[in-house]
C-alpha cells in the first residue's frame, strides 16, 4: 500500500473596472472578486487499485452599477447587480486495473451550490423592479463509469456512461460515451469517437423574474439541461522528431438550448456576445430545433 502527501492549493483573486462610458449618456460601474482553495489526495491499496480524493470550494462576486446621464452630466440610477455564489465540492474517483486489457473508472462528485443575488432594473412605469431576488441553496450530484478495454496492440475501446442530477428543479440526464483507437504500424493512429453530453444553465438564469400582474414569477426555473452529441475522427502521426501531427473531423448537434418564446435571433449560447440585454426571462428548452456545428 502507499499513499501521496495531500495537494492543498489556495487562490484569490479581485478586479476592479472603475468607470466605463458606453456612451455620452451612461456610465457603468464594474467589480468582480473570486476565490478557490481545494486539497487532492490519492491513495495506492496495491499494484491495481487506487482511489482520489478532492474537496474544494469556490466563490464568486459581482457588482454592477449603471446608471443613466441627464445633459447636465447629473448621474441616476438605473440598474443595480450584486450577485454571489458559492460552491463546495466532494469527488470521489476509483481506478481499478483488472488485467493489461481491462482497466475500470469510475468516480461520484456532489457540489452544494450556494447563491445570493439581488439585481433590479429602473422601469418608466414601475420604478425599480427586481428581476433576480434569490437567496438559497440547492445541490448538482454527478457520477461516471468508464471501461477500457484492448482487444489487442492495436485496437483500444473506451465505453463509459455519465449522470447528473440538478436537485433545484429536479433534472436528470445519462449519457453514453464511446471511442475507438487504432494504431497503425508506422507510428500513427485513427480515431473515432461519440459522445452526449449534458450542462446546466448558469445559476443566476433560472432565478430571472417575469411580472404577471402585481406578482413576479421566476419563469426559467424549470429549464432542461442544454444537450449536445459530440462526434470526432482523426488521425495522428508521431515523428522520429518527437513532433507529432494530428488531424481532427469534429461536428457538434446542440439541442435543448434555451430560447425565447417569440422569435428572435437570441439564444442562450449568445450570453456575453451582444445579443439582448442578459435579462431575458419565460425561456423555453423542452423541444427546440437542433443546431449543428462543424470544425
Amino acid at each position: 500500500m502507499a499513499w501521496e502527501a495531500p495537494v492543498i492549493s489556495i487562490s484569490w483573486g479581485t478586479e476592479r473596472h472603475g468607470k466605463f462610458y458606453n456612451d455620452p449618456y451612461s456610465n457603468l460601474y464594474n467589480a468582480t472578486k473570486m476565490g478557490v482553495a481545494g486539497i487532492k489526495h490519492t491513495y495506492f491499496f496495491n499494484n491495481t487499485t487506487s482511489y482520489t480524493l478532492t474537496i474544494a470550494a469556490t466563490g464568486t462576486n459581482v457588482t454592477t452599477r449603471q446608471d443613466s446621464l441627464d445633459a447636465e452630466r447629473i448621474a441616476h440610477k438605473n440598474f443595480r447587480q450584486n450577485g454571489n455564489e458559492w460552491r463546495y465540492l466532494a469527488s470521489l474517483v476509483v481506478n481499478k486495473k483488472f488485467s493489461a486489457s481491462d482497466r475500470l473508472t469510475a468516480g461520484i462528485t456532489a457540489d452544494q451550490l450556494h447563491y445570493s443575488y439581488s439585481d433590479s432594473i429602473r422601469n418608466a412605469d414601475y420604478g425599480f423592479i427586481p428581476f433576480a431576488v434569490e437567496k438559497n441553496h440547492t445541490r448538482l450530484l454527478r457520477g461516471f463509469a468508464q471501461w477500457q478495454h484492448r482487444f489487442g496492440p492495436r485496437l483500444t475501446l473506451n465505453s463509459g456512461v455519465y449522470s447528473q442530477y440538478l436537485a433545484l428543479n429536479s433534472n436528470t440526464s445519462v449519457e453514453g460515451r464511446l471511442g475507438l483507437r487504432y494504431t497503425l504500424p508506422a507510428a500513427g493512429a485513427l480515431t473515432l469517437a461519440y459522445g452526449k453530453h449534458s450542462q446546466m444553465q448558469s445559476l443566476m438564469s433560472y432565478f430571472h423574474e417575469t411580472r404577471v400582474g402585481d406578482e413576479y414569477m421566476q419563469t426559467n426555473r424549470d429549464l432542461d439541461f442544454t444537450q449536445s452529441h459530440h462526434m470526432v475522427a482523426g488521425w495522428e502521426k508521431a515523428l522520429k522528431n518527437n513532433w507529432k501531427y494530428k488531424l481532427e473531423a469534429y461536428t457538434q448537434l446542440l439541442r435543448k438550448v434555451p430560447v425565447e418564446q417569440r422569435l428572435s435571433d437570441w439564444s442562450a449560447l449568445n450570453i456575453g456576445a451582444g445579443y439582448g440585454s442578459g435579462l431575458e426571462d419565460s425561456l423555453v428548452n423542452k423541444e427546440p430545433a437542433p443546431i449543428t456545428a462543424w470544425n
